[in-house]
């Protein structure tokens, strides 16, 4: 099949021209495979999809947006485990390997330790209260409301030992693009047609031939280019989706076209998503040395 080759505005490519080049592709789904003794292998869709196993079937020329960044991100979040709930972990652990037997006497040393840690000028008696409640609470390793009893009693909390801990990978909150579309002749009038047309196609999903099951949209490989290399500075994408797009004909504010009824102004906005995160080894990649990387 040949590749379709739309391009906006309709001039030469000079090797100093700046330019947003994107490749639609059909989506090959990551899948499922087993390695070894019944080890489950996962790629993500965009490592399935690269490394040019999947042909170009169209591609579209556009200038730069009007904004062009990018951002990173990795979820972390604040985690507690203090005392009581180590000591709860320790005790269950003790039930299980040890029997009973331990896990009382664990119990114990437990009570014993909060008895001391817990005094006031009431006495031992409100002390050995509050630590009975918290030993409880560490038999089921848990701090619970058993705070509110210690703050009560003596002014005290549990120490929470907060810490921000690695959660996991956040994919990229998303590349939004905004174009100015002006056609200055019937050609670029045609070109702009098709551009909205494939994009509009290439963003919905399919049906099969026996209408039972829906097909993946296309997936888009987006490239900021200089001349003909990838740009020098500018980031990089994985494969993306093509998740949002609007287009409003009345780009100037008001309505107004030419004689065979295509807007004089326009204004396309599209949002795309990566499909799989960016790992600090995707920088070891050729496809990404030099410039700023993804």
């Amino acid at each position: 099949m040949a590749l379709e080759l739309y391009r906006y505005p309709e001039k030469p490519i000079s090797r100093l021209d700046d330019y947003l080049m994107i490749n639609i592709q059909e989506y090959k789904a990551p899948g499922l495979k087993f390695a070894g003794e019944n080890i489950l292998s996962l790629t993500s869709g965009d490592d399935s999809s690269a490394g040019g196993l999947l042909l170009s079937q169209s591609a579209i020329i556009l200038p730069l947006p009007k904004a062009i960044s990018d951002g990173h991100g990795a979820s972390w979040g604040d985690n507690s485990v203090n005392s009581l709930m180590a000591a709860g972990y320790n005790t269950a652990n003790e039930l299980i390997s040890g029997g009973m037997g331990a896990a009382f006497e664990n119990a114990k040393n437990v009570f014993n330790s909060l008895t001391g840690e817990i005094t006031d000028g009431s006495g031992q008696q409100t002390a050995s209260a509050a630590a009975s409640g918290l030993a409880v609470n560490a038999l089921a390793g848990k701090e619970g409301n058993i705070n509110d009893l210690v703050s009560r009693a003596t002014g005290q909390v549990v120490n929470p030992n907060v810490e921000l801990l690695f959660n996991g990978v956040l994919l990229r909150s998303g590349f939004n693009f905004t174009f100015d579309l002006m056609p200055r002749n019937a050609t670029e009038s045609t070109s702009i047609k098709n551009i909205i047309r494939t994009l509009k196609k290439s963003m919905l999903p399919g049906k099969s031939v026996s209408e039972f099951f829906v097909t993946a949209p296309k997936v888009f490989k987006l490239r900021y280019m200089r001349g003909s290399k990838d740009h020098p500075f500018l980031n990089k994408f994985k494969l993306c989706a093509l998740t949002n797009m609007s287009v409003d004909y009345t780009g100037s504010g008001q309505y107004s076209s030419y004689h065979d009824g295509t807007p004089i102004h326009m204004t396309m906005n599209l949002q795309f998503q990566e499909l799989s995160p960016i790992y600090s080894t995707d920088y070891d990649s050729p496809e990404v040395t030099g410039g700023v990387g993804y």
